[in-house]
C-alpha cells in the first residue's frame, strides 16, 4: 500500500479542513492561515482552545504497524500533553501518543499518559520552528516497537515495548492534536503510510507537497462553463463555490486540464500525485465524481465519489504514473494532465 493519506493546506480554506481531513474535531477553533506556512504558503492553526484534527484514517482500517510525517510548529505547548496520537477508534481509546516535558523533550506514553514508554530524548524541542515530525510504530502488548525522527535525525527507537492501550493491536487513527489550554500548533504537510508495498513504505524525511491549479485546456471539456473557459473556474485558492463552476446535466463526461510546470532545483524523489476534486450534485440523486489522470496514452480513474448538495473536497492518491506504472517522475507529471469525470 505505502500512502494511505498525503494532504496539505496550500489549496483550501477553513471549510475545506474537516472535509479532507476526516477525523478533524471541532470542538474548538482552527483556521487555515494564508501566509507565513514552512513553505511561505498556507498552514492550519490550533490555538491555545480544546481543538484538534486529524487525517482521514478510517479509510485506511485497522493496521498494526504505521507511521506519519506532519510538519509542525509549536508555538506553545503545556508540558506532559500529547501533540501526535495513534488511536484505536473503534474502541475510542488513544493507543500511544508523542508529548513534550518540561524541558522541552520528546517521549512517548500509552494509557493516556499514564505510562512512559520511551524516552525522553536527548535532544531538546525549540519553539516557533518548524519541523518534520516522523513516527513508526507498532500496537502491541509485548512486542510493539516505536521510532521517531525529527527533519530524517533518529531520536528515539525502542523495541520490545508495550504500546497498546485498547484491547486491539492496531491503531486507525492517527491524530495531530492540539489539547484543551495547552499548545498553538501549526500544521503544515501530513502524511500517513505502512509498511507493506514497493514504495513510499518507510520514512520519508524532509519532503514537500506542491500545490498546482490548472492553467490550460486539456484534451477534453465535457462540462459546461458558467462562464469563460472550463480551466478558467477550477483554478481557485481556496475554491469559490458557485462563483463559477463548470457543471454536467448527465454522467458520462469529463474535463481534464494543463497544469503550470513544476520546477524544483533538486527535485529528489516524487512520491505520489494527489487529486481533490471540489463538486457538489444539484439534488440529492446520487450523483458520484471521479479523478481522471491521461499520462502519455494511458488514462486512469480514481475511484467515484459520492457527492452531496454542498461543495466537499475529496482527496485521493496516486503514487505511480499509469503510463508506466513506476513511481511518478518530474517530466511526466508537467507533461499529465489532470481532471475529473461525472461517474453516475
Amino acid at each position: 500500500m505505502g500512502i494511505l493519506f498525503n494532504g496539505n493546506f496550500d489549496y483550501m480554506d477553513t471549510p475545506q479542513v474537516a472535509q479532507v481531513f476526516k477525523q478533524a474535531n471541532t470542538s474548538g477553533s482552527y483556521a487555515v492561515v494564508a501566509n507565513g506556512g514552512r513553505w511561505g504558503g498556507r498552514y492550519l492553526n490550533m490555538p491555545l482552545i480544546g481543538t484538534g484534527i486529524g487525517c482521514a484514517c478510517p479509510q485506511y482500517g485497522n493496521l498494526a504497524t504505521v507511521g506519519c510525517s506532519i510538519a509542525m510548529k509549536i508555538v506553545s505547548f503545556l508540558a506532559g500533553s500529547n501533540i501526535i496520537i495513534f488511536r484505536d477508534e473503534t474502541a475510542a481509546t488513544n493507543q500511544f501518543d508523542l508529548r513534550l516535558d518540561t524541558l522541552n523533550r520528546f517521549y512517548f506514553t500509552r494509557s493516556t499518559g499514564a505510562v512512559t514508554i520511551l524516552g525522553p530524548s536527548v535532544q531538546q524541542f525549540r519553539a516557533n520552528t518548524w519541523y518534520m515530525i516522523e513516527i513508526l510504530g507498532t500496537v502491541n502488548n509485548a512486542a510493539g516497537s516505536l521510532e521517531l525522527r525529527i527533519d530524517g535525525e533518529v531520536i528515539l527507537t525502542g523495541t520490545g515495548l508495550n504500546t497498546r492501550s485498547s484491547a486491539n493491536s492496531w491503531s486507525n487513527v492517527v491524530f495531530a492534536r492540539c489539547p484543551p489550554t495547552s499548545h498553538n500548533l501549526n500544521i503544515g504537510d501530513f502524511l500517513v503510510w505502512d509498511t507493506t508495498g514497493a514504495v513510499n513504505n518507510t520514512f520519508v524525511g524532509d519532503h514537500r507537497l506542491r500545490t498546482v491549479m490548472p492553467s490550460g485546456a486539456g484534451d477534453l471539456s465535457g462540462f459546461t462553463p458558467s462562464a469563460g473557459a472550463n480551466w478558467q473556474n477550477v483554478d481557485e485558492i481556496p475554491p469559490n463555490g458557485d462563483t463559477d463552476y463548470n457543471s454536467a446535466a448527465a454522467a458520462g463526461v469529463s474535463d481534464l486540464f494543463t497544469f503550470p510546470d513544476i520546477s524544483e532545483t533538486n527535485p529528489g524523489i516524487l512520491n505520489c500525485v494527489n487529486l481533490i476534486p471540489n463538486a457538489r450534485e444539484e439534488g440529492a440523486t446520487g450523483d458520484t465524481v471521479q479523478p481522471f489522470i491521461r499520462s502519455g496514452a494511458t488514462d486512469q480513474l480514481g475511484a467515484a465519489v459520492a457527492m452531496t448538495t454542498s461543495f466537499v473536497s475529496n482527496q485521493q492518491t496516486f503514487p505511480a504514473d499509469p503510463n508506466t506504472s513506476a513511481p511518478w517522475t518530474m517530466p511526466n507529471v508537467n507533461a499529465a494532465q489532470f481532471g475529473y469525470k461525472r461517474a453516475a
